[in-house]
């Protein structure tokens, strides 16, 4: 026997009706049938005598489970889904499927270099538990128009299947290397030169002391940058960087143009003394200068001809035989300094001229 609808004292089945009481019906009452347990239809039923007038019928318990997934949680980036198989009959849960969140979800690069084509990065998206999901499947991908010139970029990875929400990331295409950087110098300033750099905004020009001491910074959207008030015959190496200015942020080149030069020595003060057949110039020392160079003419405003190229800074005269007696010759000289394989000539000295004896 299955347990009656109601609880309260012996209930009496149809058939075995009190013909002689007067009966109050309560509303029809149904206990539908499961997979385990039997029900009963619906009936009229007499609470003060307990007992069922007419239409009570027991039904048989159904013996057999009919399962399906009844309920799909979808996973989203911070937390687990789940996918639950349930009889649809009592509703008894055979199987829960966890759905392991998309924890992992990495570009194949986050930045790249300007080269004139489009560039984007490939997604990989991994769940908890390390397995990779499937592109198109779990989920797709969208991308920011252009992604060819300097600037910043998203990727969006829009979730399906299993899973639901989406997830910006971004990229960012740089501005190319500096090129053709050239100097132009003086002996107290340093003018950079250099050539423009597709899609930057702009360029960070940094000098440097020989030892890679930071100076002095310039950021401008011109291509050329002039550093002031330096030492004479000093080393300095200048950095130029483009730059491309998104919002507040600056994106700098991934690599930049650095070079090495110098400020030109200082100008040599010249005498020249008159010998036999022969003229002897002496000059000041110049600091840091690599060497010296000397020219002569046979009049002061004629051509001058290199005759010596002293090196070393330490050596500061020179003397010009097989000179002609009584012929006047006139001689200049300039310092220079030797940086990356080129020399930096400073200005010459006044002419200063030596009638042989």
């Amino acid at each position: 026997m299955v347990s009656e609808p109601f609880v309260m004292g012996r209930i009496r089945k149809p058939g075995n009706v009190d013909l002689t009481h007067t009966h109050s019906y309560t509303s029809k009452i149904t206990k539908a049938a499961t997979c385990t347990a039997r029900g009963y239809t619906a009936g009229k039923y007499c609470p003060d005598c307990k007992t069922w007038i007419s239409g009570y019928q027991e039904v048989a318990a159904t013996g057999k489970n009919t399962y399906k997934t009844t309920t799909t949680t979808k996973a989203i980036t911070e937390k687990d889904g789940k996918i639950v198989t349930a009889c649809t009959v009592c509703g008894k849960v055979s199987k829960t499927t966890p759905i392991y969140k998309a924890s992992s979800i990495k570009l194949s690069a986050v930045s790249f270099t300007y080269n004139g084509k489009v560039q984007k990065p490939t997604v990989t998206v991994k769940n908890s538990k390390g397995t990779t999901l499937k592109n198109g499947t779990d989920y797709t991908v969208t991308y920011s128009s252009g992604c060819v010139n300097p600037g910043k970029y998203v990727v969006t990875v829009i979730f399906k299947g299993n899973y639901t929400g989406n997830k910006p990331l971004t990229f960012t295409i740089l501005p190319g290397k500096t090129s053709s950087l050239t100097f132009t110098q003086t002996e107290s300033s340093i003018k950079a030169t250099w050539k423009a750099v597709t899609g930057a905004s702009g360029y960070k020009v940094t000098l440097y002391s020989a030892k890679n001491k930071a100076i002095k910074t310039i950021y401008t959207t011109k291509t050329t940058a002039s550093f002031s008030k330096l030492s004479k015959g000093t080393t300095y190496k200048v950095r130029v960087t483009a730059y491309k200015t998104v919002g507040k942020d600056k994106l700098y080149a991934s690599t930049y143009t650095q070079l090495t030069t110098a400020t030109k020595p200082g100008t040599p003060t010249l005498s020249a003394t008159a010998g036999t057949k022969k003229a002897t110039l002496k000059w000041n020392k110049q600091t840091g200068a690599t060497g010296y160079v000397v020219y002569m003419a046979t009049s002061k405003n004629g051509k001058y001809t290199k005759i010596a190229t002293i090196k070393g800074n330490t050596k500061v005269s020179y003397t010009k035989t097989g000179l002609t007696k009584g012929k006047t010759y006139y001689f200049k000289v300039a310092a220079y300094e030797t940086v990356g394989g080129k020399n930096i000539y400073g200005s010459f000295s006044s002419v200063k001229y030596a009638k042989i004896k």
